[in-house]
């Protein structure tokens, strides 16, 4: 398994930028980068998974900026918050 592409980081960084990959046997398959363009932008992502045959969220990532310039990225696992980090534009 590699690690994601982050040696030529965008020229402009937005608020957050998310970049994935998607592995398929041997094959890796890179998905385009992208991010909210307003310094008030976030983004919710979520991580769908298989489990006894139905479709349930495995995890869910947020990120959300407030107004005095706060970057969050909360963590959260099936039913609960697991994680937060706080930064600053």
């Amino acid at each position: 398994m590699s690690m994601m592409n982050t040696a030529r980081p965008p020229r402009s960084i937005r608020n957050f930028w998310l970049e994935g990959e998607i592995f398929e046997h041997d094959a890796q398959r890179d998905l385009p980068g992208t991010g909210p363009r307003g310094a008030d932008g976030g983004f919710t992502l979520r991580v769908l998974a298989r489990e006894h045959g139905t479709v349930t969220q495995a995890l869910r990532i947020e990120g959300i900026a407030e107004a005095d310039g706060t970057l969050r990225v909360l963590v959260f696992g099936p039913d609960t918050l697991q994680g937060e980090i706080v930064t600053t534009r």
